[in-house]
């Protein structure tokens, strides 16, 4: 017994040292809001809230299948207009000029090409002259063929020389064409009706074969261009009517094209394209502008 209690007062620091770390424990858990029932019953959940459901009765309906794409309004005809032959710009329109068919876009400096027309005219008027004076000589000979003796070998060079006087008016011919059309083109005129949209050269400067002077956009006759997914492409065909709207209007076109190649990335088809057959501006019915 007495050495029971003589163990017990020898732990009796080592008991008080454990005790008081012990209740440190417990008061720093309790300051920490560890032992907080109430915090921890109106901790917010994990995760995000859960969905409103609603309940509602099954019904079976027919639909009809609808599904709206958008699209790009884009010109029947849209080119840069080139220049056809070389010279100085004397005059060009202005960007947003509405021009007719066969109207001037530009005008060329044409005193070169009336010099080589001139020269072509000149050249023929003289192959002309020595074909005539072939063709007189070669009917005296026929005629008095019988008189003056000559021999075959004579009569076939008269009649090559006469041959060649022929073919040389033939080329003066296509010479003089060639020229009077290389006149003809140093005025630029519009193959369609159309606005200006841009202008690529200016007055004064010198334009080669090939130089682009203009561009030219129809602006009444239109297409809308459009991406379809491949799973909408089947029911799809030429002449298709598809509704087409914009601004708070809606008509009724054909589809002129599917073009039969799909997109490797979006898996979708081009709509080439419902054609707005307008005989009035497409532009200011819709509002839209042409790409």
């Amino acid at each position: 017994m007495n050495t029971l209690l003589e163990t017990v007062n020898r732990m009796k620091p080592q008991l008080l040292t454990v005790t008081a770390v012990l209740l440190t424990g417990l008061l720093f858990s309790y300051s920490m809001g560890w032992f907080d029932s109430q915090a921890i019953t109106t901790a917010a959940p994990s995760g995000p809230p859960p969905a409103n459901v609603e309940i509602a009765k099954a019904a079976a309906m027919e639909m009809k299948p609808h599904t709206v794409l958008p699209g790009t309004v884009v010109s029947m005809r849209d080119a840069v207009i080139a220049a056809e032959t070389s010279g100085k710009i004397l005059s060009v329109v202005d960007i947003g000029d509405e021009v007719g068919t066969e109207d001037n876009l530009a005008v060329i400096d044409d005193t070169d090409a009336k010099q080589v027309l001139n020269q072509r005219k000149a050249e023929l008027q003289g192959l002309r002259s020595l074909h005539k004076y072939h063709s007189d000589y070669f009917k005296r000979i026929e005629e008095y063929d019988h008189k003056l003796g000559l021999s075959a070998i004579a009569i076939a060079e008269l009649r090559s020389n006469l041959d060649t006087a022929a073919a040389d008016v033939a080329r003066g011919v296509a010479a003089l064409n060639g020229a009077q059309i290389a006149l003809d083109r140093t005025q630029i005129k519009a193959p369609f009706a159309g606005s200006v949209v841009s202008q690529a050269i200016q007055t004064g400067e010198y334009a080669q074969t090939g130089t682009a002077i203009v561009r030219l956009v129809d602006t009444v006759n239109l297409e809308v261009s459009a991406q379809v997914p491949a799973s909408l492409v089947q029911p799809i065909k030429k002449g298709t009517l598809i509704e087409v709207s914009g601004m708070g209007r809606s008509v009724m076109a054909p589809l002129r094209a599917l073009v039969p190649v799909g997109d490797s990335i979006n898996r979708a088809y081009f709509l080439k394209r419902y054609r707005l057959s307008c005989r009035y501006s497409c532009t200011s019915y819709f509002g839209y502008s042409t790409a």
